[in-house]
């Protein structure tokens, strides 16, 4: 069965510089996991110590993070944190 001169590979659009498919290619994302020990002052108290436990999804034009923060010697407190950032 004889094949169109469209779909040969030898075949180029004379109005491009190139052949008519063009390969894209997808960014790398990484998943990284985060433990982090930290601290942060409550008003009308001490400095309270926090564990936090998470994940960052890197992607090149923004990070997306999640994660579970814990009061060490605080209010008994757990909190759950969800943040975005784009990369400009």
């Amino acid at each position: 069965m004889p094949v169109s001169p469209a779909f040969s590979p030898r075949y180029k659009n004379p109005n491009s510089r190139g052949t008519d498919v063009k390969k894209q290619t997808i960014p790398k994302c990484d998943w990284q996991s985060v433990i982090e020990l930290g601290g942060r002052y409550a008003e009308g108290s001490e400095m309270v110590h926090q564990l936090t436990v998470g994940a960052l999804w890197v992607h090149p034009s923004c990070v997306l993070e999640t994660g579970i923060i814990q009061d060490l010697n605080g209010p008994n407190t757990t909190s759950f944190l969800l943040g975005i950032r784009k990369h400009f």
